[in-house]
C-alpha cells in the first residue's frame, strides 16, 4: 500500500470536513488555514460556503445569547425566591411583633 493510498484511508470524508467541520469555525481561523490547501482557499470563496458560515455564525451567537439569557433568568429566579424568602420571614416577624406589642397593650389595660 503506497502512502497516498494510505492517507486517502485515514482522513475524514472531503465533504465532512467542509459541511460540518469548517463552517463551524470562527472566521478568524478560516482566514488562516487558507494557506492549508489551495482547494480551501477557493472553498472559502464560494458563495454557498460563505452562506453556510454565516448561517452558522448566527446561529452560534444566538445560542450563546439565549444560553446567558437563561442562565441569567436562573439567576435572578433564585435571587427573587431567596428576597421573597426573606421577606415573607420579614413579614411573619412584623406580625409577631404586632401581636406581642398588642398583647403588651391589653396587659397594661387590664392591670
Amino acid at each position: 500500500m503506497d502512502m497516498e493510498q494510505k492517507k486517502m484511508e485515514s482522513s475524514l470524508p472531503e465533504d465532512l470536513v467542509h459541511d460540518e467541520i469548517l463552517v463551524r469555525l470562527p472566521t478568524q481561523s478560516l482566514m488562516r488555514f487558507k494557506c492549508v490547501d489551495p482547494s480551501w482557499n477557493a472553498l472559502f470563496n464560494t458563495d454557498t460556503f460563505l452562506m453556510r458560515h454565516t448561517l452558522m455564525q448566527m446561529r452560534e451567537e444566538r445560542n450563546m445569547i439565549f444560553d446567558k439569557l437563561v442562565l441569567w433568568n436562573a439567576a435572578t429566579r433564585a435571587m427573587m425566591k431567596e428576597k421573597g424568602n426573606e421577606e415573607v420571614e420579614d413579614r411573619k416577624n412584623l406580625k409577631r411583633k404586632r401581636c406581642e406589642s398588642e398583647e403588651e397593650h391589653v396587659t397594661v389595660a387590664v392591670n
